[in-house]
């Protein structure tokens, strides 16, 4: 399986992930913590091969090679789910086109996106959810 985990689809979008350490248990991210509980590990990875969900990596693969546009991106980003929680930083090339999305497992926990007449014409995003 080959993938990114930043990439840009020239003159459409751009999109980067960045890990999402949400008040989590081990049994979100089964492989960014030290393994304390060995059957924890085991049961995490087991469920991972059976959920039959794709990586990060192959999700931002897929959304750079069959959407035509930053909407088409956003909409597959935010409803594809996923092995893991995650940020995904997507830009695109026309006013107001960029947005940061927090995805746990299974559904879009938000959504961030710019709004220059709001004042809003950055985002910063760090691993942290912003509530």
């Amino acid at each position: 399986m080959v993938g990114f985990i930043t990439g840009e689809k020239p003159g459409v979008f751009a999109i980067s992930a960045n890990n999402r350490a949400d008040s989590t248990k081990m049994e979100d991210h089964p492989f960014d913590h030290p393994i304390h509980d060995v059957e924890a590990f085991i049961r995490n990875a087991i469920e991972i091969f059976k959920s039959h969900r794709p990586s990060i990596p192959w999700v931002i693969r897929e959304a750079l090679k069959n959407s035509k546009s930053y909407d088409e991106a956003v909409t597959y980003l935010a409803e594809t789910k996923l092995i893991t929680s995650t940020f995904y930083i997507v830009s695109g090339v026309k006013p107001g086109e960029g947005c940061v999305l927090a995805l746990t497992k299974d559904d879009l926990y938000g959504k961030y996106s710019l709004d220059a007449d709001n004042g809003i014409w950055y985002l910063v995003q760090t691993n942290y959810d912003r509530d």
